[in-house]
């Protein structure tokens, strides 16, 4: 009886856990394509980018840069990894993206480039050592409109993590290139992420 007692508060313990730790992120599966109102997946089914109404909205687009080249200090994208910053272009095809960041790293720009060159916008530069002053910044300069971020696995998800003011996500695995983060940032503080592959 003692050890069923045990056992019960076990199970309770770990379920607690379980319960406080889920992220209030929204898993989306693979992304075919995103629009300003709502993101197309790849199954057809569509997710809302906002779930509540907000006069004003700020949407962080984060994403890690895509496959690097190895053995090189600053490398340049593989085959692969062209052929997805291509992708990244265009799953944001009808998106509004007013502005484009990256670090100053070739894999970091190439990836951003392709989205660049399709938006007409200049790729602007960012210190992945300054990550919550870079996105206080995204905020007061860019309240209401969506911005790029193109970062790495070490940076990609604390930048999320700010905005959502918790830690929604440990980290990114070095092998992991197919994350993509939207963050809506509102006025009323009911911050809201979505995690998508692609």
């Amino acid at each position: 009886m003692e050890n069923l007692l045990r056992l019960g508060l076990l199970v309770l313990i770990i379920c607690t856990q379980s319960c406080i730790s889920i992220p209030n992120i929204q898993e989306g599966g693979y992304v075919d394509k995103i629009n300003n109102t709502n993101i197309q997946l790849v199954d057809g089914e569509k997710l809302k980018m906002v779930r509540k109404k907000s006069t004003e909205k700020t949407t962080i687009i984060l994403v890690r840069h895509a496959e690097k080249m190895k053995d090189t200090k600053d490398p340049f994208l593989t085959e692969e990894g062209k052929e997805r910053a291509k992708k990244l272009s265009r799953l944001l095809s009808d998106t509004k993206v007013d502005f484009i960041y990256s670090t100053d790293y070739n894999r970091t720009q190439s990836t951003a480039l392709p989205t660049a060159m399709s938006k007409n916008l200049e790729v602007q530069l960012y210190d992945p050592r300054t990550l919550i002053g870079f996105s206080k910044l995204l905020l007061e300069r860019h309240k209401g409109k969506t911005s790029l971020v193109v970062g790495h696995s070490n940076t990609t998800h604390k930048i999320m993590n700010y905005y959502m003011r918790k830690e929604v996500v440990k980290s990114i695995d070095e092998s992991d290139y197919e994350n993509l983060f939207i963050v809506n940032v509102l006025e009323n503080d009911d911050n809201r992420a979505v995690l998508l592959k692609f």
